[in-house]
């Protein structure tokens, strides 16, 4: 999972570092034209951004201590690159999706620990067979 991690994370940087030099202009414009389309484009990102990092670390919601401040960042950076702009709603998309994408993996892990610990429930524990 950590492999899968790295490679969203630096897909991402290289999208940002596109965007940054302006080689994404048509692309970005053309998103701009759909209502929200940057919104949800921020939102998925984040999401999944949220989802491998918090599986690639562990329980716990470690994935927002190192993605929140990233994001952050990133955001905050547009305004000094000529050509972006910062935006608070592309902010809140991001730390939303970031939220959401932490929460599934926390969820869906102590989901799977719960039907795990049901189904030991269910028949004993290895070496306590009380037949002689």
């Amino acid at each position: 999972m950590r492999r899968l991690a790295a490679l969203y994370v630096t897909t991402l940087l290289v999208i940002v570092m596109l965007a940054d030099l302006g080689v994404l202009g048509g692309l970005v414009r053309w998103i701009h034209e759909i209502p929200y389309a940057d919104k949800v484009a921020h939102f998925g990102f984040a999401v999944g951004l949220g989802a491998v990092l918090e599986a690639a670390l562990g329980r716990g919601g470690r994935a927002l201590l190192v993605a929140a401040p990233l994001v952050l960042l990133e955001e905050l950076s547009q305004l000094v690159v000529p050509g972006r702009t910062f935006d608070l709603g592309d902010l809140a998309a991001d730390f939303v999706g970031l939220a959401i994408g932490t929460w599934a993996v926390l969820a869906h892990t102590r989901h799977a620990c719960a039907r795990e610990e049901s189904r030991c429930s269910e028949r004993e524990p290895c070496g306590t067979s009380l037949s002689p």
